[in-house]
C-alpha cells in the first residue's frame, strides 16, 4: 500500500556515508535498492541497473554522452520503462527525459515526454518514476504516479535538514527530502557532488537506500 511506501520513505531510509564514496552495505546488496549515483537516480536489483538523463548529461552533449552510457552494463531509460519482478511482485521502473533538453521530445534530445514514459506501464501497476528534475512531479502526481525519485537541487549545498530548509528553497518549491500530494510521493535527494563552488554545509553527500 502507498501508506506503507510513505513510511518506508520517511523512516526506513538507510544512509551510508564514507568520504563521498558510493558505499552500500553487504546486507543491502542482497535487496533491491534505489540509490543516487552521479547526476541521476539508479535503481537496481541483482541483475539490473536503470539510469536516467539529467541536465548535465544534456549540457555535456547528449549525442556523445548517450552512446557511452549505452556501452555500460546498464539500462538507460529516456521516456521509457521496464517491468521488473521482486519477490513475486511486479512493478514498473520508468525514466523521464530532462527539461534542460526542452519541453518537447525530439530525435537526439532527451526532453521529457510523460505520455511516452508511462505508455509501457500496465494499468494498475505500481510505478517508480525516475525524474532528475523534481519540477516534473506536479504533472506526474496528476497522472497518478505513486512514487517519484528526483535530485537536481543538491539541497542548495547549504541546508538545515532539521528545519526542512536549504539554500534551494527560496528558488524551488520542491527542494529537498520527501513530499506528498494525495496518493503521490516524491523524494528529492541531495546528491553526492557539487555544482559551482566546491562546498557542502548541512547537505552531506549521501547514497540513499530506500527499502
Amino acid at each position: 500500500p502507498l501508506s506503507a511506501a510513505f513510511n518506508t520513505l520517511s523512516s526506513g531510509t538507510e544512509f551510508h556515508r564514507k568520504n563521498d564514496r558510493r558505499v552500500a552495505s553487504e546486507k543491502a546488496s542482497r535487496r533491491w535498492r534505489a540509490g543516487w549515483c552521479g547526476s541521476g537516480w539508479k535503481v537496481w536489483g541483482r541483475n539490473s541497473v536503470f539510469v536516467i538523463a539529467g541536465n548535465h548529461e544534456v549540457y555535456a552533449g547528449w549525442n556523445e554522452v548517450r552512446p557511452r552510457l549505452e556501452a555500460l552494463r546498464i539500462t538507460l531509460l529516456v521516456n521509457d520503462g521496464r517491468v521488473v519482478e521482486h519477490r513475486g511482485v511486479s512493478l514498473a521502473i520508468v525514466g523521464t527525459g530532462d527539461p534542460a533538453a526542452g519541453h518537447r521530445a525530439a530525435p537526439g534530445l532527451p526532453a521529457p515526454d510523460l505520455d511516452a514514459s508511462l505508455a509501457s506501464v500496465p494499468a494498475g501497476m505500481f510505478t517508480i518514476m525516475l525524474a532528475h528534475n523534481p519540477s516534473l512531479w506536479t504533472l506526474l502526481a496528476a497522472a497518478g504516479v505513486p512514487l517519484t525519485l528526483s535530485g537536481h537541487t543538491h539541497w542548495g549545498q547549504f541546508a538545515v535538514p532539521r528545519a526542512g530548509w536549504s539554500l534551494a528553497n527560496p528558488f524551488l518549491k520542491l527542494a529537498m527530502g520527501p513530499y506528498a500530494r494525495g496518493e503521490s510521493l516524491l523524494y528529492v535527494h541531495p546528491g553526492t557532488g557539487y555544482w559551482g563552488i566546491p562546498f557542502r554545509v548541512g547537505a552531506r553527500p549521501e547514497v540513499a537506500i530506500l527499502t
